[in-house]
């Protein structure tokens, strides 16, 4: 497929990207696969993760359904889940279930993607299950042949310790960190509900101990965090809260580490115009810094931005870097970004030129896009426009870059079932 570009006006497209290697976007003429689509039965069904790879080029991820089990859902009845595993083989892919919740002790419904130690060892979360039924975070651990056993390292119980996790899991060291939707002691957000918490689990001899590091109150600091984390040199964390802050729209926040505690710091609050709002995705930094994400709806078009923050000693300024505007270009990015040499790539999961998903069919089924610098500015291209089952289609989560500059990604629909799929886009 061809791909339609946009050219921008405006801002420095510093993702780091005028100091990183010398690399170019993706090829004219990218071709997309789907290298396996989910039926909906023991095998999962409807990813709303990201992937992940090991050395061997294997891919593993998160389905929110599927799997051997219906003790999920509000009322029960809803298949809990699964991770999977995709090995190349003979020029195709062969999926393996490592592990299929149940929706009881060990956890059900991940939505979150999965992080990888040194060992091989899979770590992530699950939104609800767990002794509570408010979600865990658990640690798969492959054995001899195809076994793997999983562990449940923490039960959220809600109150101060957090409750329903949406995202994956930051990994450093011997440390887990990660956020939950809601609990946590702040009650400032809509109903009197908790508004989420950041947390950290650290490993030592005696097993994992959880830490709440910080739980956001539903004001000016913002609340329901959906996205996960990133960690600068200096141990400092950032991410975004899809409510609230100054005028209700977002956040993106900073935590920084004192003498046994966090403080966090906003570094800006969206305000629902140009700039966007209520930012789901996890965000990305460049080698100088900056950040970059996106912002699910409004802009100019209501239909979501592409974002930066660049780093300055007055603080952090924000440039939006494209308006979606559902005109073949996409729109409600709910992921957030990946960089490749000079470019960044993201999935928005409405908007393209095709029109057959949806409830009814009639609904546009997202796009790959990429964003670089150019002579002119900032360079927005699609890439592609995904046409709904049997190709994949609405991906909710970031992409996967493999050492070739290959994409990977999920659909949480399309595939031949119409259950989602793992696609690969190929310069």
């Amino acid at each position: 497929m061809q791909r339609k570009q946009f050219w921008l006006s405006g801002e420095t497209f510093a993702i780091g990207l005028l100091m990183a290697v010398l690399c170019t976007g993706m090829a004219w003429g990218s071709s997309e696969k789907v290298i396996y689509s989910f039926t909906g039965g023991s095998d999962g069904a409807l990813p709303t993760s990201n992937l992940i790879s090991d050395k061997a080029g294997n891919l593993y991820g998160t389905t929110s359904e599927g799997g051997n089990s219906s003790a999920c859902g509000p009322l029960g009845g809803e298949s809990c889940g699964v991770v999977f595993e995709l090995m190349p083989s003979n020029g195709g892919w062969t999926e393996s279930v490592l592990y299929s919740f149940t929706g009881g002790s060990d956890g059900g419904t991940p939505y979150g993607g999965l992080v990888i130690d040194a060992d091989g060892n899979l770590y992530g979360t699950t939104y609800a299950g767990g002794t509570s039924g408010l979600g865990t975070v658990f640690e798969l651990m492959p054995g001899t042949g195809s076994t793997w056993t999983e562990v449940v390292l923490h039960n959220f119980a809600g109150g101060s310790d957090g409750e329903l996790p949406r995202a994956g899991l930051i990994l450093k060291g011997n440390h887990l960190a990660g956020t939950t939707t809601l609990g946590g002691t702040g009650t400032g957000c809509e109903f009197g509900l908790s508004c989420g918490t950041v947390f950290a689990l650290t490993h030592t001899s005696k097993g994992w101990t959880e830490e709440v590091l910080y739980t956001f109150k539903g004001g000016t600091d913002g609340g329901v965090p959906y996205g996960g984390l990133v960690l600068d040199r200096a141990g400092n964390l950032y991410g975004t809260t899809t409510q609230y802050g100054a005028v209700g729209f977002g956040t993106v926040f900073e935590l920084t580490r004192g003498k046994g505690t966090w403080t966090e710091n906003i570094l800006y609050s969206f305000t629902g115009g140009g700039d966007g709002s209520y930012p789901e995705g996890t965000l990305i930094f460049d080698p100088s810094g900056n950040l970059y994400g996106t912002t699910n709806t409004r802009g100019g078009s209501q239909l979501g931005t592409v974002f930066q923050l660049k780093k300055s000693q007055g603080g952090w300024t924000l440039n939006t870097l494209h308006t979606f505007t559902g005109n073949g270009d996409g729109g409600y990015p709910e992921a957030g970004l990946v960089r490749r040499g000079n470019a960044v790539f993201g999935t928005t999961y409405y908007g393209g030129t095709y029109y057959e998903c949806g409830l009814f069919g009639g609904s546009p089924c997202g796009t790959v896009y990429e964003l670089s610098a150019g002579k002119q500015g900032v360079l927005y291209s699609v890439v592609y426009s995904f046409m709904g089952t049997p190709d994949a289609a609405q991906p909710e989560d970031s992409l996967w870059v493999d050492q070739s500059g290959n994409l990977y990604g999920t659909g949480f629909t399309g595939g031949a079932s119409g259950n989602g799929a793992v696609f690969e886009i190929t310069p």
